[in-house]
């Protein structure tokens, strides 16, 4: 086995030259074909008593060709590892200088591979670089939010006699025929709910308002909600079918409900943060403002994120060899995307990939290691924040531990998390090394820095 390597006029791509002669390749074919021979069953033949001449007709050439295709596969690795180059991507065939192969004949080869060479990046991070940081200012109509929405999470509706604008009705629904009388076997719903607000008919919204118990009203359902999910939720039918409802429904009330916020009071705080957490309004508002600090501190990280990758891209200049990734998309990307599509999309990728052959020689300069605990622990966070959202603040430990294995034992989550905590490690290495700039913002300000993108 030979191979040599040949630099290209683009210094950033390189030939592979792999000469393979039949002592390279001939005692691994045989050892397959003598498997083969003794697994072998065909009528005639004892097992294992196969002629070498029919093995060899049978399985000789599809062998060679895997072993050959496994060993340049090897060498090359070997080679690129002994060699201690770095590639991008991977090597692609050339065809500007393949030479034609028959396995048939042949029983020396030559391959000829393209690779991208990895280039050479002088990544410093130091106070030199300035890098804007931005808080997003806490204000007092931001709190009031937070707490209007808690009031709302902890409300609940209440009966009463007669409905206004924004109450809930539950009703009996039954379609009408033409002639306004019920229609047999017709669509009927019982004590299914209407939203008053949702109605988006103002003379239909009109009649609704003021009614009580008993009384009976009949509305075209396709106008009050035009939304067709909406119709089949009422109805309790499927999407599908509401395109067959075209007769108007006489609904009977059956209960008047109106929404009422929670009170802001002790057992209101206990609901929020849990009991004897908060004490007084002022403590709570303190206790929102430190929740809201530290969501904001979230996004105020991600746009750190998004702005160090801008501005480190810029700092280090480098090419990397277009052509040649190009041709690479096409090929293990062949059937799944056109060349023009690739075409379209390379300046996205060629941005990314250069952000990570950044973020790889960060990670070779900090000497950054990603230790078991750490990944089990940033996998237990998403975990706890994934039942946090559905109000489960307690879970208990050896639940978090079963949830924690199930999440990492899913295809490729490892492996996304991993990512995930060195991107936090390179963050926090940013954040020690460069020197930020510090700005507070208000919000809308913080926001328009994500409009019109997609």
């Amino acid at each position: 086995m030979n191979i040599t390597k040949e630099n290209m006029i683009d210094k950033s791509e390189a030939l592979l030259r792999l000469k393979i002669i039949k002592e390279d390749y001939e005692s691994r074919v045989n050892k397959v074909l003598s498997d083969y021979k003794r697994k072998a069953s065909i009528d005639g033949f004892r097992p294992g008593k196969v002629p070498n001449s029919i093995i060899q007709k049978l399985y000789g050439k599809p062998v060679l060709v895997d072993e050959i295709n496994k060993l340049v596969s090897e060498s090359l690795n070997n080679y690129l590892k002994e060699q201690n180059i770095d590639i991008i991507g991977d090597p692609i065939p050339y065809d500007k200088e393949q030479k034609q192969i028959n396995f048939d004949t042949d029983t020396d080869f030559e391959f000829v591979f393209e690779v991208g060479l990895t280039p050479e990046i002088d990544v410093k991070v130091s106070d030199d670089d300035i890098i804007s940081y931005y808080n997003i200012k806490v204000e007092d109509k931001i709190i009031d939010n937070y707490i209007d929405t808690y009031t709302r999470k902890f409300g609940k509706y209440l009966e009463v006699s007669e409905a206004e604008e924004n109450d809930l009705l539950k009703v009996d629904i039954v379609e009408l025929d033409s002639s306004g009388h019920l229609l047999e076997n017709g669509l009927k719903s019982n004590d299914t709910s209407i939203f008053l607000e949702l109605i988006k008919d103002d003379e239909i919204k009109k009649k609704m308002i003021g009614s009580k118990f008993g009384d009976k009203i009949i509305i075209d359902l396709k106008k009050a909600y035009p939304n067709d999910y909406e119709i089949a939720h009422i109805l309790k039918i499927k999407k599908e079918e509401v395109a067959k409802v075209i007769n108007e429904f006489e609904i009977t009330v059956n209960t008047v409900s109106t929404f009422e916020k929670a009170e802001i009071n002790q057992e209101f705080f206990d609901h929020v943060f849990g009991k004897d957490q908060v004490k007084s309004e002022e403590e709570f508002r303190n206790k929102i403002k430190e929740d809201i600090r530290y969501n904001y501190s979230k996004e105020s990280d991600y746009k750190l994120k998004i702005d160090s990758k801008d501005y480190f891209i810029k700092k280090f200049q480098f090419d990397l060899p277009k052509d040649f990734l190009s041709r690479w998309l096409v090929l293990i990307n062949e059937g799944k995307f056109t060349k023009e599509q690739i075409e379209k999309d390379y300046p996205q990728f060629e941005t990314d990939l250069k952000w990570q052959l950044i973020k790889n020689k960060l990670i070779r300069e900090a000497g950054f290691k990603v230790e078991e605990q750490e990944v089990i622990e940033y996998a237990r966070d998403i975990v706890c924040k994934q039942f946090l959202q559905y109000g489960l603040s307690n879970m208990m430990d050896e639940n978090l531990e079963q949830y924690t294995k199930q999440l990492l034992s899913k295809e490729g989550e490892s492996k996304r998390i991993v990512e995930l905590v060195i991107d936090d490690k390179i963050q926090q290495y940013i954040k020690e090394h460069a020197k930020l700039d510090f700005k507070e913002i208000p919000l809308e300000e913080f926001e328009k820095f994500f409009e019109n993108k997609d």
